[in-house]
């Protein structure tokens, strides 16, 4: 879990006059940016050293995180996350996805998890296989073709094969195979730099993933023309 240190001033005790006090660096409940507010719950001293209990709410979705922290031997005025619960993010995906391709949004998660807890290598090529598994999940429930024949299309290959029409989808999961295989593949260009590609990787997921949602809901309206409705012109 990435963290960051967040400066917290409560003047009733000595210990939190100027504390600087680790948290995650997203909020667990929502994935924005964590800018909490805190409540202090209590403080157990020991013969070596303090540890302390918060829970923070988010300003954005008013969701409740709940941390323990210690108190650095050295820097007196921080303190270091020792738990906090929840403590693993994971993205929600619209029904049809989930629909679509269950083993899309697992995997997805567990590149998420990985992403969060800085294994950027595990998370850059578990997003590049997310965007094969989606694709190949959508592309058997409407393609036509059967499994056994989806499945020898490498990436590269499905890509060209479903989205040679679809400019947008073919752009987006295109950018997530090159970049994905930096991450997949012993050799990389010099000056990678991990968390730029990774960011850019997800971005264009993230339009893949929309793209196919699109496809999705013209496949599956939730009324078309033998849906029976007295509204009519």
């Amino acid at each position: 879990m990435e963290t960051k240190f967040f400066n917290y001033i409560n003047t009733r005790y000595d210990d939190f006059e100027n504390a600087e006090i680790e948290i995650p660096s997203l909020c667990p409940r929502c994935s924005v940016g964590n800018n909490p507010t805190f409540k202090f719950d209590g403080i157990r001293r020991f013969s070596d050293g303090n540890v302390a209990y918060f829970s923070l709410q988010c300003p954005n979705c008013s969701g409740h995180t709940f941390i323990t922290i210690e108190k650095d031997t050295d820097d007196k005025l921080k303190w270091h996350l020792l738990t906090s619960y929840p403590n693993v993010i994971t993205k929600d995906f619209e029904q049809l996805i989930q629909k679509c391709s269950p083993r899309f949004v697992k995997s997805y998660n567990a590149a998420y998890n990985a992403e969060q807890n800085g294994y950027l290598d595990l998370a850059g090529s578990g997003y590049r296989a997310c965007a094969e598994i989606l694709i190949k999940d959508w592309a058997l429930k409407y393609s036509g073709e059967s499994k056994e024949k989806i499945s020898k299309y490498k990436l590269h290959d499905a890509i060209s094969h479903f989205f040679n029409e679809n400019m947008a989808a073919f752009n987006a999961s295109d950018v997530v195979r090159y970049f994905g295989n930096d991450f997949t593949h012993w050799d990389r260009p010099e000056n990678f730099d991990a968390r730029e590609t990774l960011n850019e990787v997800k971005n264009y997921l993230d339009i893949l993933i929309q793209n196919i949602l699109l496809q999705l809901r013209i496949a599956n309206p939730p009324v078309g023309r033998g849906h029976s409705d007295s509204k009519s012109n």
